[in-house]
């Protein structure tokens, strides 16, 4: 679930996909669209979260491998 604050950032994010300003998009939303927006901004978030953890894995791992090496 999102915070008020990530809610905003998702309309946002989502208006500057659709090269829009952020007013004249929030303009023409409605609640439905805003609701599958906020869901796609989760699976955003969420798979963005999971690319920097798998990175920083390697990363981690890397410096091990250096350090017994």
């Amino acid at each position: 679930m999102l915070s008020d604050s990530q809610k905003l950032m998702a309309i946002a994010w989502k208006a500057d996909k659709e090269n829009m300003s952020y007013g004249k998009f929030s303009a023409t939303l409605t609640g439905d669209k805003a609701k599958l927006i906020y869901q796609e901004y989760e699976n955003y978030i969420t798979q963005r979260q999971e690319e920097e953890e798998r990175r920083l894995g390697r990363k981690a791992k890397k410096k091990r491998t250096n350090k017994n090496g």
